[in-house]
């Protein structure tokens, strides 16, 4: 069956709808006697619609039902901490990622690990093997491959990899003479050597923050992008929680130069260099019972390092001093006091290591020597990225001219592929069968959720082809079985461990000894000089974290947690500092440095940001690809960039390239200006409440003295109104929001936009305002009160993070001036929007006070047929002049209620959840049936902290929060509210 349409042209249509278009012309009466019939929805459609062939299912898929979805166990590998995810199938095809219910990440999943849905299906990852840039045969390259590896002296250069029968397959290169080496982007292998030094075993702990009562973090963005981040932030937010009866919290203290998103959520926060990190780490250790001379000159003042010394020590084992530094000294001193809070085998453990970052810096290393000296015949290299990623990139680039065989596996030409001879184009890992060990004893499973798309392969199965194994000519799902069944398993059945998507077999033996001669070179770590300089601060980003993921749209127009700032890095530097520099937001800056004899520069446009250290600026990395694809780029033409005037001047459309001025040390930089400015695509333009109470906050002290405080604005009664109140007699669904666990991370606004298929906009529409997201995350500064009553940003503020949505009013001010009443009530309380009675008048849009409505400016569709297979089918994509907003999921909580129905059971308390809510790492996100009393959302109405924002304004927003607590003394201004009265300061 085939339906077509043009554009109105009268010779393709049927003589009897020809007839009713030519009466329809004469005039506009005629026109809408005509659109009463059925036929005219054919005219309607041929202005916009394109050729469409419908075929008929005429063969059932033996255990598929159409139109319904199937979920499949898998693992995450947007990063390296492998979450365990579920794929949602639909007709055959993986429409949304969800995390699965594993001991890592306990069914939360990030916005990395929800947007690679985007990879699977992107067309511009490669369809087959190249050679030299042209279209080839596996054949050949196989053929080219195995001749290489027989020739000697390969080496596979690889990321992380863990998995029992990964290792096994490395084990077979290995066999043949090869050689492996692995390098994270962005290392964590000072802890690893410094490990190696004090305890005999070179391995990172795997840390415990829910067993942690007090955690000192230096530099280590555990909740955003270090390590593990998913599983550290649902551990931590399990130590926060105040709801039902909860009287308790840990305790949270960062030292950072830069403003981090665990810096933003810690009770207290000190602002320092990099270069005064080992002086504060000398002065805790000597604190808790070391010796270690006098430290070199920082900020922090002495009495502040005595009161964490003491709590530390109060808390003993449940202590926990973490520290993203990559000097090994300064992580010895981590170590030590650790060890003498005895923290090792409760808030960290040494038995049962991370496995999630295994890369080697001295074996890299050995690798470029080896390399130079033209030892090396053959390199693979896999699933990494060096030419862009390592600090001299463009050396690594020359030092490939020297290996006479050069053979890239991956899923793109990036900047490395495309540089070798032969790019294997490898299977997306939506498509492949793999095994992951994230921590020792943990197994977990990738399987695919789709037939391949195109002529890639697994890598694992180039390698035993090139190397001559037998399995090589096995569907690799046979080798991971045969593989698991003879030494992961343990009896227990294949299907049962697919099912889940891990097996878990982690056991806690006895810590290894702390060795004190390893002690002796930390003094040196303390002194460590301020030359007065700029100090550069890099640091991994929290949507492209370390490049990888550049042609993902969806992460792209996920915007910066503290700035706010989409599709592009960022020179960020305080108020002051930008002041002493003579820089203005938006202005493009060259930032230079000389690292051990190496010129390093990266040019981007400058941030303002509140509470970074004096003296620093920091840029993120992933930015600045050069070879990532049309997102990044355009089309081949520069017009079609997105910031076309900058790409002369080496300032990519998507920002600059950072990774050159990475260091091992402390990075002493300048800063010169280049005389041009661009307009940053900023989703939130404001960041002060103005002294409104919308983000309450209270410290822990009140808050137990009063479980009101913090939350005591005079509000009108709710009975005074225009409108008599609705009586819901079935479902009344409602949200509850709570601070105390809200991260800021933007996990919710990633799942929301898949699930509902929200678009991408582009960087250019994002600054005119037009950005298309459901949910948006409101990052709020604290403001300073002087005492001629001018707001300004604290210099050390605290920041507070609130997700607004559609907050489904009762008395929504959008549903009375609607002329169409495309925006109405439900009877089951939620803020419905009619999409074919929607004429764009934008007047909702207007009248709502929470600026949570979006206007369709033109219609935002995949014009390729590939990228199409990402919409979710259960929602309407909507077109140009229509407005939309957050349905609550409507489309889940209809499934919820049809699934109750057939079990003919009652929907049962959180068996019905919001994208939102589902993927949230830490549950800060509460949905419910507010008429079951015994439902969570129903009992958190009477929690003394709940409340509603705006209520003075008496919309009866049906969502509400949960005021934030902060586990520190109370302030003046948190005082001063206590009798009621007062306005709340900036942040809280």
């Amino acid at each position: 069956m085939e339906i077509r349409t043009s554009d109105n042209d009268l010779n393709d249509m049927p003589p009897e709808l020809r007839r009713e278009v030519e009466i329809a012309s004469k005039s506009r009466r005629d026109f809408m006697k005509v659109t009463g019939m059925a036929a005219m929805g054919a005219v309607i459609a041929g202005c916009t619609a394109n050729t469409r062939e419908v075929k008929p299912l005429v063969n059932r898929t033996e255990g598929v039902t159409p139109g319904v979805a199937y979920y499949y166990a898998s693992t995450c590998q947007g990063c390296s901490a492998n979450c365990g995810t579920l794929m949602k199938v639909r007709d055959g095809r993986p429409i949304k990622l969800e995390g699965n219910e594993s001991p890592l990440n306990g069914g939360g999943l990030c916005g990395v690990g929800q947007a690679q849905l985007w990879t699977l299906y992107n067309p511009d990852r490669l369809h087959h093997p190249t050679n030299k840039g042209e279209k080839a045969e596996w054949s050949a390259l196989d053929a080219a491959a195995k001749s290489a590896i027989a020739g000697g002296s390969a080496v596979l250069l690889t990321g992380t990899i863990s998995g029992h029968c990964a290792n096994e397959v490395i084990g077979k290169f290995k066999a043949k003479g090869g050689r492996h080496v692995a390098y994270d982007a962005v290392s964590c292998y000072a802890i690893a050597k410094a490990h190696g030094e004090t305890h005999g075993t070179a391995v990172i702990p795997r840390y415990r923050f829910g067993e942690a009562t007090v955690v000192v973090s230096l530099d280590a963005d555990f909740l955003g992008t270090w390590l593990s981040p998913v599983e550290h932030a649902r551990d931590w937010a399990t130590q926060r929680d105040l709801k039902f009866g909860r009287k308790t919290m840990s305790r949270l203290l960062a030292f950072e130069a830069r403003m981090s998103l665990t810096g933003a959520n810690a009770d207290e926060r000190f602002r320092i260099k990099d270069s005064e990190r080992g002086a504060v780490l000398v002065e805790l250790a000597n604190r808790v019972g070391g010796s270690f001379g006098a430290p070199g000159k920082h900020s922090v003042e002495a009495a502040a390092l005595d009161r964490i010394a003491t709590e530390l020590k109060a808390a003993g084992r449940r202590g926990l001093v973490v520290s993203g530094s990559r000097d090994v000294r300064e992580q010895k001193l981590v170590n030590f006091i650790n060890h003498k809070l005895g923290a090792y085998g409760t808030t960290l453990d040494a038995t049962t290591p991370s496995q999630q970052k295994l890369g080697n810096d001295d074996e890299l290393a050995k690798l470029l020597k080896d390399m130079e000296a033209g030892t090396v015949k053959t390199l693979i290299v896999w699933g990494v990225n060096p030419v862009y990623d390592l600090p001299d990139g463009a050396k690594f680039k020359e030092l490939l001219g020297k290996v006479a065989n050069t053979i890239a596996i991956g899923p793109r030409a990036d900047e490395t592929a495309s540089e070798c001879a032969w790019i294997a184009a490898e299977d997306d890992p939506l498509e492949s069968w793999r095994d992951f060990e994230p921590v020792k004893g943990f197994h977990s499973l990738a399987q695919p959720g789709v037939r391949r798309l195109w002529d890639t392969r697994n890598g694992f199965s180039c390698l035993l082809k090139w190397i001559g194994d037998p399995d090589g000519n096995k569907e690799y799902r046979d080798v991971l079985k045969a593989s698991w069944e003879a030494g992961v398993l343990r009896g227990q059945a294949w299907g049962a461990a697919v099912e889940s998507g891990y097996v878990n077999r982690i056991a806690s033996t006895a810590q290894p000894a702390f060795l004190d001669a390893a002690m002796s070179d930390v003094k040196e770590a303390g002194n460590v000089a301020d030359t007065g300089a700029l100090e550069v601060v890099v640091y991994e980003s929290y949507n492209l974290r370390d490049g990888r993921h550049a042609v993902n749209g969806w992460l792209h127009e996920m915007a910066d947690p503290m700035s706010r700032i989409t599709w592009t890095n960022m020179a960020f530097m305080s108020p002051t500092t930008m002041e002493q520099q003579g820089v203005e937001e938006g202005d493009v800056v060259e930032v230079s440095a000389d690292i051990d004899g190496r010129k390093a520069s990266c040019k981007v446009p400058v941030m303002r940001q509140p509470g970074q250290a004096e003296g620093t600026v920091a840029i993120s990395l992933g930015y600045g690809r050069t070879k990532a694809g049309p997102i990044v780029h355009g089309r081949g033409k520069e017009e079609d960039a997105v910031d076309p005037e900058l790409l002369d001047e080496g300032v990519y459309a998507i920002g600059g390239n950072a990774f050159p001025l990475l260091g091992g040390k402390p990075v002493a930089g300048s800063l010169s200006k280049s005389g041009r400015s661009i307009r940053l695509a900023k989703i939130s333009e404001h960041d002060s409440q103005e002294g409104r109470p919308i983000l309450k906050q209270t410290s822990l002290e009140q808050w137990l003295k009063n479980p009101a405080s913090g939350n005591q604005d005079e509000i009108p009664p709710v009975d005074v109104t225009l409108w008599p109140r609705w009586e819901y007699k079935g479902h009344k669904w409602g949200m509850s929001i709570d601070l105390n666990a809200c991260i800021g991370c933007n996990a919710c606004q990633v799942a929301c936009s898949i699930e509902n298929n929200v678009p991408v906009v582009g960087k250019e529409e994002v600054w005119r305002r037009r950005e298309m997201h459901w949910i948006r995350i409101d990052a709020y500064y604290e403001d300073d009160h002087p005492k001629d009553g001018t707001l300004t940003t604290h210099p050390n503020p605290e920041v507070g993070f609130q997700p607004m949505m559609c907050q489904h009013c009762e008395n929504a001010p959008c549903e009375t001036v609607c002329p169409v009443i495309a925006t109405s009530h439900s009877d089951e309380g939620l803020n419905v929007q009619a999409y074919n009675r929607c004429i764009g008048t934008r007047y909702c849009a207007n009248n709502c006070p929470y600026k949570v409505r979006r206007f369709n400016w033109f219609r935002y569709e995949h014009h390729n047929l590939t990228m199409n297979l990402v919409l979710n089918p259960d929602i309407v994509v909507r077109s140009r002049g229509v407005m939309e907003k957050c349905s609550m999921c409507a489309q889940r909580i209809y499934d919820g209620k049809r699934a109750a129905a057939l079990a003919d059971t009652n929907v049962k308390d959180g068996s019905i959840q919001p994208a939102c809510a589902q993927t949230c790492p830490t549950d800060a996100i509460i949905f419910g049936d507010r008429n079951d009393k015994d439902s969570k959302v129903a009992r958190l109405e009477q929690d003394k902290r709940h409340y509603a924002v705006l209520a003075e304004i008496n919309t009866r927003p049906t969502v509400t929060y949960l005021t934030k607590v902060r586990n520190r003394p109370a302030k003046e201004s948190e005082l001063a509210l206590e009798g009621g009265h007062g306005h709340e300061e900036g942040a809280h």
